[in-house]
Protein backbone atom coordinates (compact mmCIF):
# COMPACT_ATOMS: atom_id res chain seq x y z
CA UNK A 1 0.00 0.00 0.00
CA UNK A 2 1.28 3.80 -1.10
CA UNK A 3 1.49 5.73 1.64
CA UNK A 4 0.59 9.68 0.73
CA UNK A 5 2.98 12.62 1.25
CA UNK A 6 0.27 13.55 3.81
CA UNK A 7 0.43 10.71 5.56
CA UNK A 8 4.56 10.53 5.48
CA UNK A 9 4.29 13.69 6.69
CA UNK A 10 2.24 12.99 9.79
CA UNK A 11 3.79 10.11 10.66
CA UNK A 12 7.19 12.09 10.76
CA UNK A 13 5.54 14.51 13.11
CA UNK A 14 4.78 11.87 15.45
CA UNK A 15 8.44 10.56 15.03
CA UNK A 16 9.99 13.75 15.31
CA UNK A 17 7.38 14.47 19.17
CA UNK A 18 8.83 11.50 20.56
CA UNK A 19 12.54 13.26 20.93
CA UNK A 20 12.89 14.14 24.09
CA UNK A 21 14.15 17.86 24.45
CA UNK A 22 11.97 21.46 24.95
CA UNK A 23 8.92 19.94 23.71
CA UNK A 24 6.16 19.77 26.74
CA UNK A 25 5.46 15.47 26.95
CA UNK A 26 1.84 16.02 27.69
CA UNK A 27 1.41 18.69 24.48
CA UNK A 28 3.74 15.85 22.54
CA UNK A 29 1.66 12.89 23.77
CA UNK A 30 -1.47 14.53 22.81
CA UNK A 31 -0.60 15.73 19.27
CA UNK A 32 0.76 12.37 19.02
CA UNK A 33 -2.43 10.73 20.04
CA UNK A 34 -4.56 12.94 18.00
CA UNK A 35 -2.42 12.47 14.46
CA UNK A 36 -2.57 8.68 15.16
CA UNK A 37 -6.45 8.67 15.69
CA UNK A 38 -6.70 10.30 12.39
CA UNK A 39 -4.47 8.50 10.59
CA UNK A 40 -6.20 4.98 11.74
CA UNK A 41 -9.44 7.24 10.93
CA UNK A 42 -8.73 7.19 7.38
CA UNK A 43 -9.12 10.88 7.65
CA UNK A 44 -6.16 11.10 4.70
CA UNK A 45 -7.91 9.60 1.84
CA UNK A 46 -6.19 9.84 -1.57
CA UNK A 47 -4.09 12.47 -2.82
CA UNK A 48 -4.90 14.99 -4.96
CA UNK A 49 -3.14 13.70 -7.95
CA UNK A 50 -4.61 10.61 -7.50
CA UNK A 51 -8.13 12.21 -7.30
CA UNK A 52 -7.03 14.13 -10.70
CA UNK A 53 -5.73 11.42 -12.73
CA UNK A 54 -8.98 9.36 -11.28
CA UNK A 55 -11.50 12.39 -12.46
CA UNK A 56 -9.44 12.67 -15.88
CA UNK A 57 -9.94 8.57 -16.76
CA UNK A 58 -13.57 8.98 -15.49
CA UNK A 59 -14.33 11.92 -17.98
CA UNK A 60 -12.59 9.75 -21.15
CA UNK A 61 -14.99 7.06 -20.02
CA UNK A 62 -12.68 4.53 -18.12
CA UNK A 63 -12.32 4.21 -14.40
CA UNK A 64 -9.21 2.92 -12.42
CA UNK A 65 -9.73 2.05 -9.06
Amino acid sequence: MAISRTTRTALDLIDSLRVPGAIDPRLARQVADSLRQLLEAGTFGPSDRVLRRRSRLLRRGSALY
